[in-house]
Parts: C-alpha cells; structure tokens; sequence
C-alpha cells in the first residue's frame, strides 16, 4: 500500500465518494456536481465539483464561522499528457482579504531569530546547566560541542517565509506546472485565486490511497490559521473526481440533520 500523500493537514472519518454513476437515474445528493458535507457519499462528478460549507452550518455555527476564509472550492479536473498523474484545478471563493491572511508569513525573521535563541538556551541549559555561552565555555565546555547546538537550534540558519496557510508552504506557482511533464504538487496561480493539485490518478471511486488531503481554513482564536473543514481529493485519468472522508472541524449532523457541535 502507497503512504498517502499530504498537502499537509488532517485526519478525518466520514466517506464521501462523488461517483455512482448509472444507477437509477436518482440524485444520491441534494445537488448534482454539489458537495456540501451532508452525506457519506454524492453523485459522481467529471465535469465540476463544487465542494462547499453549506448555508444551515454556517449558521448553526455562529461566530465560529465567522472566522471562515474559504467558503466554497470548484474543483475542475484538468488535464495532463501521459497517464501518470492527474490533476485538478481548485477555484477558491476567500472571504474578504483571505488571500492576504493565508500567504503572510507565519513568522518573521526576527521571530525565528528569537525562537534560536531560545532553543539553543533550552540545549545550553538542558547540556551545561547554565543559559549562555558564556557561562559554558567559562565551564569548559567544548566550542565545537556549542557550535553543534547552534546548528541544532538553528541559529545562523536561512530564514525562508513561509505562508499561514500550511498547503501553501510547498506549493509552487502554476508557471512551473509542465503538462507534459508534470511534477506531483500543489501550484498557485499569481494571485491564488486558482490552486492546482497534480497527484497519483485514482483506480476507482473507494482509491483512497491515490487520494490528497486539502483543507478549507479559518483564523483560530489566537489569530493563527486552523482548519474548518477538510476532506481528500482524488481524480481518475476520465476526469471523474472523488471526495473521501470529509469533515467539519467541531461540527457534526445529528440524525435530523442539523448541524450540531461534536
């Protein structure tokens, strides 16, 4: 069995599988081309799939919601020469300046200087029992010992930024994207409004080992970015895409069908 592969992000229980095609012609969700998080499986989509935070959660959940970036997602299967990978593009709905929150940095180079310092004190302390370098070679300790635990801690070290939004961290611009030739991956349009996801085709709608996790996200409460909702993307080579065990972050449907907190 493949590991799976991440965009990096979450663990999530329910099935959603888009397709069932051919069966008795009866909507086995509310909407064709539409998933909105309501049931363990949806109609089978090769054309666009709309995955989207339905309107009845939102409000149920209040100021939770509030704090959502990205509400609605339209994922079109694009296509790829060769039979190796396949790929879907992702057309993001942001809520407000999303776009500006999700790809700030998520620390600064005085920040990760800062966090150095305080883990190379955290070794300094943990090895020699004081809290400067000082006071360690005051004590005999071995300069090339010290010089081991700045490396360690990462002082001195490249300082790249990389965005809030933990998908965007390796994602690539979309230029870079070759058709003939692609390279597994997550790609950004300039203005990111487009995401590209290029990963194994899937054998069949319950493949979820060729699947990808990806997550809508919101600002948590001390102002990071954390998921709300999350599922697993697969396509096939026919342009057919899958949704696999889709979630709402603290949020569940009870046998109603409201959504509930749990």
């Amino acid at each position: 069995m493949k590991p799976k592969k991440f965009v990096p992000v979450l663990t999530i229980t329910a099935v959603a599988a888009v397709a069932l095609a051919g069966c008795s012609g009866e909507s086995a969700g509310p909407q064709q081309g539409v998933f909105e998080f309501e049931s363990a499986y949806g109609d089978s989509t090769t054309g666009e799939l709309v995955i989207r935070v339905p309107e009845a959660l939102i409000e149920a959940a209040g100021s939770d919601a509030d704090a959502l970036l990205v509400r609605e997602v339209r994922a079109t299967p694009r296509e790829l020469d060769g039979a190796q990978y396949c790929a879907v593009d992702l057309a993001m709905t942001y809520a407000g300046d999303a776009p500006d929150v999700l790809t700030e940095p998520s620390m600064t180079r005085a920040e990760r200087e800062a966090q150095a310092e305080d883990e190379f004190e955290r070794r300094l302390t943990g090895d020699f029992g004081v809290s400067t370098e000082e006071e360690a070679l005051a004590n005999g300790a071995d300069p090339a010992h010290i010089e081991e635990l700045k490396e360690v801690a990462g002082i001195g070290a490249p300082f790249t930024p990389t965005p809030a939004w933990a998908p965007l961290m390796a994602a690539v611009p979309v230029a870079d994207l070759d058709d003939a030739d692609a390279a597994p991956g997550l790609y950004h349009s300039d203005d990111y409004a487009t995401l590209t996801l290029v990963q194994d085709c899937a054998a069949s709608a319950s493949d979820y080992d060729n699947s990808t996790e990806f997550w809508l996200p919101a600002i948590a409460d001390d102002g990071g970015i954390t998921r709300f909702a999350g599922m697993n993307l697969a396509v096939m080579t026919s342009g057919t895409m899958f949704v696999h065990e889709a979630e709402i972050s603290g949020y569940v449907r009870d046998s109603e069908g409201n959504w509930i907190a749990g």
